[in-house]
């Protein structure tokens, strides 16, 4: 996990010192088949588990811009491909188009 959290912050100290005002909305690992991770024998909580931690962390820090999406809160079984039992992690049309709305409630201010 440390190689992973690792190039994680790099990637996200690389994108604030370039775009220092922007928003970054980090998400954790969508609904998965998945037990686990192959090469690595990680599980999908742990890697979630892993950002979460990283994204309070910089969040403690005073990174204000920073936001988490739990994707395993925002997917489910309907949103992977039906017609691909074997396929994992990867969603039907159907699936994205509902992640999609998904991320579109969480990204669009509330209109007063």
């Amino acid at each position: 996990m440390n190689e992973f959290t690792g190039a994680y912050l790099s990637y996200l100290k690389e994108i604030r010192q370039n775009q220092p005002k922007a928003n970054i909305y980090c998400i954790t690992l969508t609904h998965t088949r998945a037990e686990g991770n192959e090469r690595t024998g990680v599980k999908p909580n742990e890697y979630s588990r892993a950002l979460k931690h990283l994204v309070y962390q910089l969040q403690s820090e005073g990174d204000r811009r920073l936001y988490l999406i739990e994707g395993d809160k925002i997917t489910s079984e309907s949103n992977l491909r039906p017609d691909v039992l074997s396929d994992k992690v990867h969603f039907g049309i159907q699936g994205a188009a509902m992640f999609a709305n998904e991320l579109a409630e969480r990204l669009t201010p509330s209109m007063p």
